[in-house]
C-alpha cells in the first residue's frame, strides 16, 4: 500500500450515495490511491444531512476498512438541500472592513439566520474589477449538516479537515480553462447540477432532481437539456447575448458518450467530457488498472485541487 503521508480522504455527499476518493493533493498532478461509491438508503439522508449517523457509519465502514483508509484527515464536499450561495460585489475596501461587511450582512445577502448556518466566503478574482468593485463568493451551509458528517466521521475515528460547497469545487475545476464562459454540468440519477462561468469567474450554480433510476438514453438526455437550457439562456441575457463557448460534463453523463456527442447538437456548442488528463490545466496521476468512469468523482478531484 502507498504511504499515508500528505494522504488525504475526500468525501463527495450526493443525493444517494457517497462518493470517496482518497489520494495526495496537489494544485497540478494529483496522486489518485483509490475511489469508491457507496449506496445510501433514502432513510439515511434527507438534503445532505445524514438522518441516523451511526448506521451511515456502519455503511462506510467496511469500505474504509477493505481498502485502508483509516486515519486520513477527511475534505468533505456538500451540496443540494439547504447550501446557499451568493455572489456579492462590494466597493473596494480592506479585507478586514469587506470581512466585517460580508459576515454582518449574511443574514439579508443568503439570506438565513446565522444560528442556524456556518457562513465562508472568498474573493473571486486577485484584482477588482473595472468599476472599482470587489466580488466574492458566499456560501451558506446549514449546521445540522456540517455537524452530522462531523458525528459520522467522528464515530469512524476521523476528522473533518475542511468543508467545501459544490460550486466552489465545480470552479476550481475550471480555473485552469481556456474559454472563460463555460458551463459545467453533473447530470444522472443523484440530480443535475449546473454552474456556469462568465470570464473565468463563478457565475451561477443551481441543484435539481436527477434522472428517474428507470430513465433510458433519451429521457435522460432531454431531462438534462432541459434542466440547462434555461441557465445558457439566462447567462446570455445576463452578457448581452454572449453564450457560453463549451460545456462540460460529469457525473453519470460522462460515462456515456454517445449522449453527450447528442447533447452537443442540441446545445450547438462544444460538449467535453470530464477526464483526469487532458485539457484540464492538470492532471492526476492514476493507480495501475484504475478503470472507473473518472466523472462520478470530479468534485472529490477539485478536493485534492486545493
Amino acid at each position: 500500500m502507498a504511504p499515508l503521508f500528505r494522504s488525504r480522504l475526500t468525501l463527495n455527499v450526493r443525493r444517494e450515495s457517497l462518493a470517496l476518493l482518497a489520494g495526495r493533493p496537489s494544485r497540478r498532478r494529483p496522486r489518485i490511491l483509490g475511489a469508491a461509491l457507496v449506496p445510501l438508503s433514502p432513510s439515511l439522508l434527507a438534503e445532505g444531512v445524514p438522518l441516523r449517523e451511526s448506521e451511515v457509519a456502519t455503511a462506510l465502514a467496511p469500505v474504509l476498512r477493505e481498502r485502508k483508509w483509516f486515519g486520513m484527515p477527511v475534505r468533505l464536499a456538500l451540496s443540494a438541500g439547504q447550501v446557499l450561495t451568493r455572489v456579492v460585489a462590494l466597493p473596494r475596501v480592506g479585507r478586514r472592513a469587506a470581512h466585517r461587511a460580508l459576515l454582518e450582512e449574511a443574514e439579508q445577502l443568503l439570506p438565513i439566520s446565522l444560528a442556524d448556518y456556518y457562513v465562508d466566503y472568498r474573493p473571486l478574482a486577485r484584482r477588482p474589477a473595472a468599476d472599482g468593485t470587489e466580488s466574492f463568493l458566499m456560501a451558506g451551509v446549514p449546521k445540522a449538516q456540517v455537524e452530522g458528517w462531523a458525528a459520522v466521521l467522528g464515530d469512524l475515528g476521523l476528522t473533518v479537515e475542511c468543508v467545501d460547497v459544490h460550486p466552489n469545487c465545480a470552479v476550481r475545476l475550471l480555473r485552469e480553462l481556456r474559454p472563460r464562459d463555460a458551463a459545467l454540468v453533473d447530470a444522472g440519477p443523484g440530480g443535475v447540477h449546473v454552474t456556469l462561468v462568465g470570464d473565468g469567474l463563478f457565475f451561477l450554480h443551481a441543484d435539481h432532481p436527477g434522472w428517474p433510476p428507470e430513465a433510458e438514453g433519451t429521457a435522460a438526455l432531454g431531462l438534462t437539456w432541459e434542466t440547462l437550457r434555461p441557465h445558457l439562456e439566462f447567462f446570455a441575457a445576463r452578457h448581452f447575448g454572449r453564450t457560453v463557448e463549451a460545456v462540460f460534463v460529469t457525473g453519470e453523463l460522462a460515462a456515456r458518450p454517445g449522449l453527450c456527442a447528442r447533447l452537443e447538437r442540441l446545445a450547438g456548442l462544444p460538449v467535453w467530457v470530464f477526464s483526469a488528463h487532458g485539457s484540464w490545466g492538470w492532471s492526476a496521476r492514476l493507480p495501475p488498472g484504475f478503470d472507473a468512469n473518472p466523472g462520478a468523482w470530479a468534485v472529490n478531484l477539485a478536493l485534492l485541487l486545493r
